[in-house]
């Protein structure tokens, strides 16, 4: 082990010599869930630069009062040892313990591990030494989904919980920004897509209309902000905009594309013979996104086979700049064979960004309702992978292609159809339920037949149960 691997380790582990990792005092909501899930792996999934760091970190200064905590940056220290999660724990046991991690209660943070080709089976190892004792916690986190995935089920089935952790929600973005806690109605928000019957619908919308009048201006000047830079928490936090957000955004995407890309294709042994082309689809994609597309469109757009733009595209997606959605169908097998997808950017930001190449002040009437959707498809997306990280939004698209929904969330076997528009309706499409939201920038609840409209901000305020329960009761104690 050579000294500079020792060095990074003790620089990173301030909590070692009795002090604190230097980090934002305001936490995300996700913060508080961590010591929730102990009896598993935990494993914080979310493109770069959406704060897994910041919220191991976090976590870590929480608990290093009562309990003995290793951060391990494995990108950092693959350089320096070909094992680097175990050299480190090794390191951690002769110099900070003086004893094995089974014999103390310890975390053992291990922060983008997608850098260490082995990391599965030296996570294996080390739950293997641990036998099941629950005075060891492993937290993992790595922003590679393709790469995450493959080394979970191929060494830790069974042994792990996921956390998605994406941009802010509009919720946590007044928190940071603001100061100002919405958790609470955004759980009442969410109880809005476990009712059934219109009126129950339009009574939950109302009710959190209600409580939050006094915040509405600011709530809808924030999404406005939104539509322009995104939430991705740095933007927020630091209020950036103009050049100071291009920049940033720009940056999360290409360092991305530069260290996520090519390490898949070195660890499937592919090659990106057309790297340019890689490039260029993700530019063509956010562009057009959130439109409907296929592999042949795409292929025909960049003048390459189908073959390959399947597979450049499902790099992109491990990647999660850019998310998919199906089309929906009652039947798994329909919507498995259906050809058309819907591509969205992971943040609309991030879209901006790439595709404008500029600070932009004013959007067209179109171009703002794409930009409002990505918002909402993104959001609905963390909604849904917090519930089960495996799910994903779908869209409905339907009589040759002439009428669209625009998402689709289906919790269990409950479909929740929502349209996004800005002030002003289109048609009301066919509707594949009882019932259809129409989420916009709507001054209140109004009912037209079986559409819904509902202020898009109740919408984006909506948090899962178990999300926002665990914050509340965290919060008050």
């Amino acid at each position: 082990m050579s000294s500079i691997f020792a060095e990074i380790l003790e620089t990173r582990n301030p909590w070692w010599f009795q002090n604190k990792a230097v980090v934002p005092e305001t936490k995300r909501i996700l913060v508080d869930l961590l010591s929730e899930k102990r009896e598993k792996i935990l494993v914080l999934l979310g493109p770069r630069q959406t704060g897994k760091t910041t919220i191991l970190l976090q976590y870590a200064n929480d608990r290093s009062d009562i309990e003995n905590v290793i951060y391990v940056p494995v990108d950092s220290l693959i350089m320096y040892s070909e094992n680097p999660i175990i050299d480190a724990v090794r390191y951690f046991e002769n110099y900070y313990l003086k004893s094995r991690i089974e014999e103390k209660k310890c975390i053992l943070i291990f922060d983008e591990v997608h850098f260490d080709p082995n990391w599965g089976l030296e996570i294996k190892a080390l739950i293997d030494r641990i036998s099941g004792r629950k005075n060891v916690q492993i937290l993992i986190s790595g922003s590679s989904a393709t790469m995450i995935s493959r080394e979970l089920q191929r060494y830790l089935t069974g042994r792990f919980d996921v956390m998605y952790v994406g941009p802010l929600t509009l919720a946590e973005a007044l928190d940071i920004k603001y100061g100002i806690k919405l958790f609470e109605e955004g759980f009442k928000a969410y109880s809005i897509f476990q009712e059934n019957k219109i009126n129950d619908i339009v009574e939950k919308a109302e009710e959190v209309l209600l409580l939050i009048t006094k915040y509405r201006s600011l709530i809808r000047s924030e999404i406005k902000r939104a539509i322009f830079y995104g939430f991705m928490p740095e933007i927020v936090a630091k209020n950036l905009s103009e050049w100071d957000a291009i920049n940033r955004l720009s940056s999360y995407a290409y360092v991305t594309l530069m260290k996520d890309i090519i390490r898949v294709a070195d660890t499937i042994g592919a090659e990106l013979k057309k790297s340019a082309k890689l490039e260029s689809m993700l530019r063509i994609l956010l562009y057009n996104s959130p439109r409907i597309t296929s592999y042949n469109d795409i292929a025909r757009n960049l003048g390459i086979s189908r073959d390959t733009a399947e597979v450049y595209f499902n790099w992109l997606v491990s990647t999660q700049l850019i998310h998919k959605a199906k089309n929906y169908a009652k039947s798994l097998a329909v919507e498995e064979k259906r050809r058309k997808f819907k591509v969205f950017s992971v943040d609309v930001g991030i879209r901006n960004a790439i595709i404008y190449e500029a600070p932009i002040h004013r959007l067209g009437g179109s171009e703002e309702g794409r930009a409002l959707e990505n918002i909402v498809l993104s959001h609905m997306l963390t909604i849904l992978k917090w519930l089960n990280w495996t799910s994903n939004v779908r869209f409905f698209w339907y009589k040759g292609g002439r009428e669209e929904i625009d998402i689709i969330m289906k919790l269990g076997t409950k479909i929740i159809p929502i349209e996004v528009k800005r002030e002003r309706d289109g048609t009301v499409p066919y509707i594949p339920s009882r019932f259809l939201i129409k989420a916009g920038l709507y001054d209140e609840v109004t009912i037209k037949r079986t559409v819904i409209r509902i202020p898009i901000e109740i919408i984006l305020l909506a948090i899962p149960p178990t999300i926002a329960k665990t914050y509340l009761v965290q919060r008050s104690n």
